[in-house]
């Protein structure tokens, strides 16, 4: 029979989160857990080594023409690496979950602001791009609120109000550069994510068109019966052949494709709600929860037209990191991580987070885009 007390477990015991988050929070003198790293392989949809398609950036003027857009590849020593999903997209796609239609739409504050036009318009703030501190906000009757709540992180480190209007400010930041409250409130990221390529090599593919008449029809012909009309104008109808051109056309990764996702304990530290320990057990419990579900959610597969990437079945990697550069695998499902933010949700809000419609002024925002149109005026008079 075998002794199973005396067999040595090789490696680090996991973490199980389900069992709570209390252990990644607690601090001794020489081991602190500064953030959770997931990562994954993906891998086109049609299999690794297609050809998909990175999204498109405006270029500056120093690096090519006005209005030109490329992918955004970097060259390294080990290869050139492509940028498949930014920060920022990534954020986007996370957020959606927890949209009304999403499936974890009660697990976070419905905030939306209604916006005065023909067919009425109501804005969700979680699709804000710079959330609580979006033009969405300061134009609108959430301005007061929001701005409190923001003026409360400044003078008084707390961050509780602000959860209570947008949740997602503390977990994928916020910049109150332009002023809803003071205009100076910055709250750093806590979850980042991105999607990068490997060792990719560039494509280009070739582009015309022939309208169906010039199939069948002289050029000369087709002018003729349409009365020597412009090429403008048969171009925009599309009945004007278009000579062939060089496009973009796409990459293909050699290496891998990573998605890389950070969850930053150092940024999630930082929140507190004031002086009040047990508010802030709660508020950092609230975000990290949303945080781990995010990670563990399975996002959409279409990244975009000509990018549809599925995981690598056992690619995945979860990891809590500690300062002094120990790591240690974390277990959890998406079950238990949507059970942690239940309770999390219950512990700071109740059965159910705010549910609340605010309205969009446009007189507002008219006064402060014009105050900047003025001050543009003048100093153009000033320079000349």
């Amino acid at each position: 029979m075998i002794d199973t007390q005396n067999i040595k477990q090789e490696g680090p015991v996991p973490i199980e989160l389900s069992k709570g988050l209390d252990e990644l929070f607690t601090e001794s003198e020489d081991k602190i857990c500064v953030a959770l790293v997931r990562k994954e392989k993906l891998v086109p949809v049609t299999g690794k080594g297609s050809v998909i398609f990175p999204p498109t950036y405006l270029v500056s003027e120093e690096q090519g023409e006005k209005g030109e857009s490329d992918y955004v590849i970097d060259t390294t020593p080990e290869g050139d690496v492509v940028l498949i999903d930014s920060v920022e997209s990534q954020a986007n796609r996370m957020e959606e979950l927890f949209l009304p239609e999403g499936p974890y739409a009660n697990l976070v504050p419905q905030i939306t602001i209604n916006i005065e036009k023909k067919d009425g318009l109501n804005i969700n703030l979680i699709k804000a791009p710079h959330r609580i501190a979006d033009a969405l906000v300061r134009f609108s009757t959430l301005r007061e609120k929001a701005g409190e709540a923001l003026q409360k992180v400044e003078n008084e480190n707390d961050y509780l109000e602000v959860a209570r209007i947008s949740p997602f400010s503390l977990l994928f930041g916020a910049w109150d550069s332009r002023g809803v409250s003071s205009g100076r409130v910055k709250i750093p990221r806590a979850l980042t994510s991105t999607v990068r390529g490997y060792n990719v090599f560039r494509l280009r593919r070739g582009y015309a068109y022939t309208p169906a008449l010039r199939l069948y029809m002289g050029q000369d012909e087709i002018e003729e019966s349409l009365e020597k009309a412009n090429n403008k104008g048969m171009s925009e109808e599309g009945m004007a052949q278009a000579a062939g051109t060089v496009k973009q056309g796409g990459v293909v990764v050699k290496g891998d494709i990573i998605r890389e996702s950070v969850l930053s304990f150092v940024a999630l530290r930082n929140l507190r709600a004031g002086n009040n320990a047990e508010l802030t057990k709660k508020l950092r419990k609230y975000i990290t929860s949303l945080g781990l579900l995010c990670l563990v959610s399975r996002l959409p597969a279409e990244y975009r037209s000509g990018c549809i990437l599925v995981p690598e079945p056992g690619s995945e990697t979860f990891e809590a990191v500690y300062n002094d550069g120990s790591k240690f695998p974390v277990k959890l499902t998406l079950e238990d991580a949507i059970q942690l933010c239940k309770d999390a949700k219950f512990e700071l809000f109740g059965e159910q987070p705010p549910r609340e419609t605010y309205s969009f002024s446009w007189g507002d925002a008219k006064k402060a885009v014009g105050k900047k149109e003025g001050k543009r005026a003048q100093g153009g008079e000033g320079e000349g």
